[in-house]
């Protein structure tokens, strides 16, 4: 990966659970209470430096309207970072993260990806239907990360949380690209030394 790979970033979810909205304040923009539903995909880039070198991440926002949930299969492909976000007000939008999960590793190997669980409206705890253990537990079940955020009150939080992904993301890859040469100067070495008489 070289700092001018653009990576791919993608927020999955129900309708109005506030992927768009994370999007938005994560670049800097202004809480939108009246924010409409996505109807597509779309994406907005996000510069990143780390060590020195400056990274592009495609933030990517797609539909969780049901009448499109085929069509936003098909913006899975090639993404780096996967976040499922929930509203931990309205216990269906949790309850379908399963889905959303089952249907991004039918596009996506697993271990290509890092994933990430949103609890998204923290502010509205007073009406809080999934708890946060519940929302830790099936992150911890699928080897993900998790966080509890809210974009209307603490963007700032979800930011810190997205760059620790950026983070991870490139030193994983970097990891992976490692990994590849190495196995590579293995099969040369074996293969020289087969060869000596």
């Amino acid at each position: 990966m070289s700092e001018n790979d653009k990576i791919k970033v993608i927020l999955v979810g129900d309708a109005f659970v506030g992927k768009t909205s994370l999007i938005k304040v994560s670049i800097g923009e202004k809480f939108n209470v009246a924010q409409p539903a996505t109807l597509s995909a779309s994406y907005i880039p996000k510069i990143f430096n780390y060590n020195e070198k400056q990274y592009t991440f495609n933030l990517w926002d797609t539909s969780g309207q049901e009448k499109y949930k085929t069509l936003t299969k098909l913006f899975f492909h090639d993404s780096r970072i996967v976040i499922l976000v929930y509203d931990i007000t309205n216990e269906k939008t949790f309850n379908q993260l399963d889905l959303w999960y089952k249907q991004i590793n039918e596009i996506l190997d697993r271990e290509t990806y890092i994933l990430a669980i949103v609890g998204n409206k923290k502010d509205l705890f007073n009406k809080e239907k999934v708890s946060p253990e519940k929302g830790k537990q099936f992150a911890d079940d699928k080897d993900a990360k998790f966080k509890l955020s809210s974009a209307k009150e603490d963007p700032l939080d979800f930011i810190e949380f997205l760059e620790e992904l950026f983070k991870d993301c490139i030193v994983q890859k970097k990891n992976l690209i490692n990994n590849e040469k190495s196995k590579m100067l293995n099969r040369k070495g074996k293969k020289s030394k087969c060869c000596k008489f």
